[in-house]
């Protein structure tokens, strides 16, 4: 098969589809003419053109979010990298495998006033879970390494936005036949499957019974906070959600959840509720369990930073500290479908503590 001559082109061409990525935002330009031209020759790919790299941006994350894959973007060297800015920064916070493949110029003309020539490695670290920078000469192992250690963090447990830096050396429209898949060797990782038991063991220390002064000895009341787009986790947690309807537990999904259909306690109600500073004391919750991303409701995450005792179980997967309420006490890393699988069997075990 005739394709690009630059290795790098073609080794991003045959592990893009082995990520599982299926469409791909192309923007015009020179430089990254290799890239386009062995993603298009490979066959494997819905290649979407959009001549502003902003829109073009949005564009795949939009795709990314309504398929659930990961999904690339290509543009060519310079200021075009920078309009995908704002996108990568949305993808990074609502966690959306975005992969960013920005065409460079050798290294050595950064900095000589070459035109289209920007400090592009690591213009956007803040906002993106992998940077990887690739010479045009990089051995074709060490290429294949770093474009799997992108991939790998686009897909893996905490999914993200990715920038692979690509640079380019002039001819950059140089062909060779080919095997499209030489060199495109995937890195395959294990992550075993969670530990039910283990979380619901840890799940019944939860539930305890804990000491309140006026009362002695209590079930804990306990509110399941739902917040941020749960777009691909939605279905394989609503059952388990609605079994946990009669629990005793509070869910309050916010809106963007997806899952208001399984709320004991609308975030709307809640926060009507609250309007009223009396029953807002009496609301309180003992635990706080979160799944989802970012909590939109203002009044919500007022009230519980307001709360004097609060334990906050934060569930899903993170590498950093998010402690929201200013109460988070463990962050569990498991799936939410996990975690509220073990509740459920917790609770079964141990109904006192449904009161």
């Amino acid at each position: 098969m005739k394709t690009s001559a630059k290795h790098t082109c073609r080794q991003l061409a045959g592990l893009l589809e082995q990520y599982g990525v299926t469409d791909i935002v192309v923007s015009p330009g020179t430089r990254n003419a290799p890239i386009v031209m062995a993603l298009h020759r490979s066959g494997a790919y819905r290649l979407h053109h959009c001549v502003d790299e902003r829109s073009a941006a949005f564009r795949a994350l939009g795709l990314a979010v309504a398929s659930g894959r990961p999904v690339a973007m290509t543009c060519t060297s310079g200021t075009a990298m920078l309009n995908y800015g704002p996108a990568m920064a949305e993808a990074f916070y609502s966690r959306v495998p975005l992969i960013a493949i920005t065409a460079d110029r050798p290294a050595r003309w950064i900095d000589q006033r070459d035109s289209q020539t920007i400090r592009q490695h690591g213009a956007m670290d803040a906002y993106v879970r992998c940077a990887v920078d690739i010479a045009d000469d990089c051995d074709p192992g060490w290429s294949n390494r770093l474009i799997n250690d992108a991939l790998h963090a686009a897909t893996g447990n905490i999914p993200g936005p990715v920038h692979i830096n690509v640079q380019l050396d002039a001819p950059l429209t140089g062909e060779v036949d080919a095997d499209p898949t030489d060199g495109c060797r995937k890195i395959e990782v294990f992550r075993p499957a969670p530990d039910v038991q283990s979380i619901e063991a840890f799940i019944r220390g939860i539930l305890s019974p804990c000491e309140d002064s006026s009362v002695g000895f209590h079930a804990p009341k306990v509110m399941l906070f739902i917040c941020g787009m749960m777009p691909h986790e939605a279905e394989a947690i609503r059952p388990l959600l609605k079994e946990l309807r009669t629990s005793g537990i509070a869910i309050v999904p916010e809106i963007q959840s997806s899952l208001t259909d399984c709320a004991t306690v609308t975030a709307g109600a809640l926060e009507a509720a609250l309007q009223r500073r009396e029953v807002a004391d009496d609301l309180y919750p003992d635990v706080l369990i979160t799944l989802g991303g970012s909590a939109v409701s203002a009044t919500i995450k007022a009230w519980l930073r307001r709360c004097p005792t609060l334990r906050h179980i934060s569930v899903g997967y993170d590498d950093n500290t998010v402690d929201t309420y200013g109460h988070l006490a463990v962050t569990v890393d498991s799936s939410p479908a996990a975690f509220l699988a073990a509740l459920s069997a917790a609770l079964s075990a141990h109904p006192a503590a449904q009161a």
